[in-house]
């Protein structure tokens, strides 16, 4: 699915959304589409809720799973490390 959606719907942040959306409907326990849409979502829609919140059901699922590993990382450490208000109340979370 990842591949099909850069490739497919390149620019096209909806549609690439839509493919994400089904992807995890077909398979909700699938932790390499969980941390795709997780870092779309991170990346792309700036919805770190959503994506926090994915990102640690797929590694509920596979918690040696390197990609979602760094990924998530990466989202910890720009919530951490910004002074912006919309991340502070993620600051408070525990992870």
């Amino acid at each position: 699915v990842h591949h099909r959606c850069r490739t497919q719907v390149r620019g096209d942040y909806d549609r690439a959304e839509q493919y994400y959306e089904r992807a995890i409907s077909a398979a909700p326990r699938h932790p390499g589409n969980l941390g795709n849409y997780a870092n779309f979502l991170y990346r792309v829609r700036q919805n770190y809720a959503y994506a926090m919140e994915l990102f640690k059901r797929a590694l509920e699922y596979e918690p040696k799973h390197a990609n979602n590993l760094c990924n998530y990382a990466a989202l910890l450490k720009k919530i951490y490390q910004e002074d912006d208000p919309k991340l502070a109340k993620f600051k408070k979370e525990d992870f």
